[in-house]
């Protein structure tokens, strides 16, 4: 990996990186103070509201209690996760194949750092960013906490923010494999964010039709519950070393696929 190239991969995207971090810290800081308003919301008709086909679709199978967890988990976190996985994919798209799309790609390569290694420091970048990500939406979802005085479990929101973020390194490490693959920055980039809606709704619709319950395994969404670990307060080591066996197989087809490329610059 190189660290020149890591720092320069960064700064071409600090702007982009650092918007998309400071809305997840306002849209958690936001979505926490809101949170009292619910006091006097009926459990009974938001539970059958949440066991609708429709929503359970759109949102998983989420049950509402009135606790900071649940009502964290019914929408801040599923669209957060769902957004980070759609950034990671622009961002994959535009590290490789966008450099072979904007003719870039040969002045990249001109220095001296062999493609393996570009592609490891391209991910070091992914990682850095979902690190950056998931940290400033501790911060405001504790800053909300602890402004309103909310009783819930801030390691507990940590571990849930480590689960939504080894989804989005393994979600990174499948987007960087689809970028090695193509020359067009776009399409690589719509490829990705297909690919997460597809898992996402495959977790969703397996969970409702029983007769479709076995292509759960094929989402990454299924070893990443992350909406149900908070409310559980469960961890599986599991589901941990499943995504993180998913972001190096992916990451070590990217690097061959990559490196055996015959790209054409002209």
């Amino acid at each position: 990996m190189s660290l020149k190239i890591l720092k320069q991969t960064l700064l071409d995207k600090w702007k982009s990186i650092g918007l998309v971090t400071a809305l997840f810290f306002v849209f958690m800081v936001y979505y926490t103070a809101l949170y009292p308003s619910t006091a006097s919301m009926s459990t009974a008709s938001i539970n059958e509201m949440l066991e609708s086909p429709a929503v359970k679709l759109l949102l998983g199978n989420i049950h509402w209690d009135n606790s900071f967890e649940s009502y964290l988990s019914a929408k801040g976190l599923t669209f957060t996760g769902l957004i980070a996985g759609g950034f990671v994919a622009w961002l994959a798209a535009g590290f490789l194949s966008g450099e072979v799309d904007h003719k870039t790609i040969d002045l990249l390569l001109a220095q001296p750092i062999v493609r393996t290694r570009l592609v490891l420091t391209r991910y070091a970048a992914l990682t850095t960013t979902v690190i950056i990500m998931m940290a400033a939406m501790l911060i405001g979802i504790v800053i909300g906490v602890k402004a309103l005085a909310i009783d819930t479990s801030i390691p507990w929101l940590a571990y849930t923010l480590v689960y939504m973020g080894m989804l989005t390194l393994a979600f990174g490490a499948i987007a960087l494999f689809i970028s090695a693959l193509m020359s067009d920055g776009r399409r690589a980039a719509l490829t990705s964010l297909g690919v997460l809606i597809l898992m996402y709704f495959m977790e969703n619709l397996g969970s409702i039709v029983d007769l479709l319950g076995p292509i759960r395994y094929l989402s990454l969404f299924h070893y990443a519950p992350y909406n149900e670990m908070l409310i559980t307060r469960t961890l599986s080591l599991v589901d941990l070393g499943v995504m993180l066996a998913v972001a190096v197989v992916f990451v070590a087809l990217a690097v061959y696929v990559f490196g055996r490329r015959d790209i054409d610059v002209a």
